[in-house]
């Protein structure tokens, strides 16, 4: 009877040591997950940029886009150029950190994460979600965003905060690693 109790106590041991061991491996985890995103933007892409008109949420365009991604320890700066017929029509960029908060994720502004998978040796899949503005009016954004260490797409649908309102695509980024 004595050894039953002790195999109790051990079983419970087990279950307490998991319950500390498995999700500090998860945040470490993701974490690593997060930098090799870091380090897979990092260098020069090119490709466009397809977006959906404001003016009429009908019509599409689509410019040449140059990115420039410069990292920093965990986090990298992107340096987008915009370009029409050759031309330069904006310059912009954003900051994506890597961080250990498995709900989270810095790509420019603070995301909720929804969810975050490896598909590949050096390729991830991620979406992102918050809500925002979109066309001045309420939104949820969710961007979902492929890379690897050759492709990176950023796929940006909107859904307005108004009954039987559905996601739609507001833009796409088709870059390839120069």
């Amino acid at each position: 009877m004595n050894n039953s109790k002790y195999d109790d106590m051990k079983f419970l041991f087990l279950i307490l040591i998991s319950l500390i061991v498995v999700p500090s491996y998860t945040q470490a985890q993701s974490y690593a997950d997060k930098l090799e995103v870091v380090k897979l933007l990092e260098g020069g892409w090119e490709g466009n940029l397809t977006y959906l008109n404001f003016q009429d949420n009908q019509t599409r365009g689509t410019v040449d886009l140059q990115i420039d991604g410069k990292r920093k320890g965990n986090e990298v700066t992107l340096k987008y150029t915009y370009f029409n017929n050759g031309e330069i029509v904006r310059e912009g960029s954003d900051k994506v950190v890597a961080d250990d908060n498995t709900e989270k994720f810095n790509f420019n502004d603070t995301w909720d994460l929804s969810s975050f998978q490896k598909t590949g040796e050096q390729s991830f899949e991620f979406v992102l979600t918050t809500k925002g503005r979109d066309d001045n009016k309420k939104a949820i954004m969710r961007k979902t965003v492929n890379i690897s260490n050759e492709e990176l797409t950023i796929k940006r649908d909107i859904k307005y905060f108004k009954k039987d309102s559905e996601f739609f695509n507001r833009h796409i980024y088709s870059l390839k690693k120069k």
